[in-house]
């Protein structure tokens, strides 16, 4: 590559040259400006320690140490050769040898560093918080990875075939080569980013988000029928999200994946809040399990075009039963406290007019949508006191007490015992239960002829009555 400087009559080539023509030294100079200057390799990094070579049994030193806006620490390795020698190395030892770094260590790193430079009158916890924007230290979150920025005049073919190489088995290393010109008297430098093999192939999930996005953008914008296919993709999206919580990447855009499931999030969505969206989560869509990944693949035949009226407002699809089951059992759990719902999950006789204020607070409140919708969903439903029972469950205590006189009146061996246990169990997280269930596993582990096999004829009828009384009463 050459360098020209423009005149008012031609072009004039700026020669190449080498660090070591110029008089540049690799610590005193090139390391003394980058250091200041640090997003001229490496943008968005902290720099906080030069030198570093706090560890035992062992000369060796980093050039300099930072810290990237994902809270990754950031190895830089500085050369003046014209090959880059066998750097990559040098910094791959030194990456595994801060990688344990705690946000405690590096807070005293970074002090001592300002120390050395005469600004020993920061709060460094306070500026590595503020450099993260977090509000408080997360370990969990801090230092997952390493990454390794190597900058020297030219690199060897053999450094960055070596480098390609360890790029595809996913680490992060990136070759900055820092060329030298002399004009006259000035000297300057061509700084050239993505080597080896210019930038990183993008993940392909990544930029289906994108498309994805940009389809609903634009179905926004025009208020195109597409819109709520788009978006009921994008919640689908969340939700599988939501499912990868220990994923640290993850975790840390949680709030907004929660929120993104809501129907509040939707009432006013615009462009902005959807740009956001994208640049937050595009890089997460990779740890979508792969069998799951066709909900960003799908290619609607619906094109957008001429602008339409549709209704837009915060619904629930009908066709996702998982979402439309979380947003029932969050609006079930907000009215506990409702005397129907009390009454279900207390095993008390429900009554028509209870049920009556049941459909009343479901269907009227404009929180779950309309009747018509929930059965679209879940199909008719012949009680919708037992329907709800199903998904509250029945009080343990309660399930306990339907059982009481049953217990109390005989001896029974320790097997019946956890029998019945186990339909208590089952009657807490189920609400009711159908005594056919009894003659089928894991209730035949205790006699292949399950109840009827345990249990004399009398107390396998009381069973069965008991678990009748309890559906009667949530059934109006």
């Amino acid at each position: 590559m050459a360098l020209y400087e423009i005149n008012s009559e031609n072009l004039t080539k700026i020669t190449q040259t080498t660090f070591e023509q110029v008089g540049l030294r690799e610590r005193t100079d090139l390391q003394r400006l980058l250091k200041k200057q640090i997003n001229v390799i490496s943008p968005d990094t902290l720099i906080i320690a030069e030198e570093f070579g706090e560890w035992e049994e062992s000369k060796r030193r980093i050039d300099l140490l930072g810290l990237d806006k994902k809270a990754n620490l950031v190895v830089i390795e500085l050369k003046r050769t014209e090959d880059g020698g066998f750097m990559e190395l040098q910094a791959i030892r030194y990456a595994a040898m801060v990688s344990t770094m705690t946000f405690e260590r590096v807070v005293d790193i970074y002090e001592r560093y300002l120390s050395r430079n005469g600004d020993s009158a920061k709060d460094t916890r306070t500026a590595i918080l503020e450099f993260l924007e977090w509000e408080e230290p997360d370990e969990d979150l801090f230092a997952q990875d390493v990454r390794i920025v190597l900058v020297s005049a030219n690199f060897s073919k053999e450094l960055t075939t070596a480098v390609m190489w360890l790029n595809e088995r996913d680490l992060d290393i990136r070759c900055i080569r820092v060329i030298p010109y002399q004009d006259n008297e000035k000297v300057l430098i061509d700084v050239q980013h993505g080597l080896p093999n210019e930038l990183k192939p993008e993940n392909e999930t990544a930029k289906r988000f994108d498309h994805l996005l940009l389809k609903l953008q634009l179905a926004v914008l025009q208020n195109h029928k597409s819109y709520e296919k788009l978006k009921e993709q994008v919640v689908e999206i969340a939700r599988r999200l939501e499912e990868k919580e220990t994923v640290p990447m993850v975790k840390a855009q949680m709030e907004l994946i929660e929120e993104i499931q809501k129907d509040d999030f939707w009432q006013d969505i615009n462009l902005p809040i959807l740009e956001n969206v994208r640049k937050r989560l595009r890089d997460l869509i990779e740890f979508i399990d792969k069998n799951h990944r066709q909900i960003i693949e799908t290619d609607f035949e619906d094109e957008i075009g001429l602008a339409e009226e549709v209704d837009i407002s915060g619904t629930v699809s009908a066709t996702n039963l998982t979402l439309y089951r979380k947003k029932m059992m969050h609006f079930l759990n907000e009215h506990e406290n409702h005397i129907a719902l009390q009454k279900l999950k207390h095993n008390k006789p429900i009554t028509p007019t209870d049920i009556h204020e049941l459909e009343k607070i479901l269907f009227e409140s404009g929180n779950i949508g309309t009747k018509e919708e929930f059965e679209k969903v879940y199909g008719k439903q012949e009680s919708l006191g037992l329907f709800i029972r199903n998904l509250v469950g029945l009080d343990r205590e309660e399930a306990k007490q339907a059982f009481n006189e049953f217990l109390n009146g005989q001896i029974y061996s320790p097997n019946q015992i956890e029998f019945v246990n186990m339909i208590i169990d089952y009657l807490t997280k189920n609400g009711v239960m159908d005594a056919g269930l009894l003659y089928k596993p894991p209730y035949t582990d205790y006699n292949s002829n399950g109840l009827s096999g345990l249990f004399k004829d009398d107390e396998a009828n009381s069973i069965v009555r008991i678990l009748s009384a309890i559906k009667q009463n949530a059934a109006a």
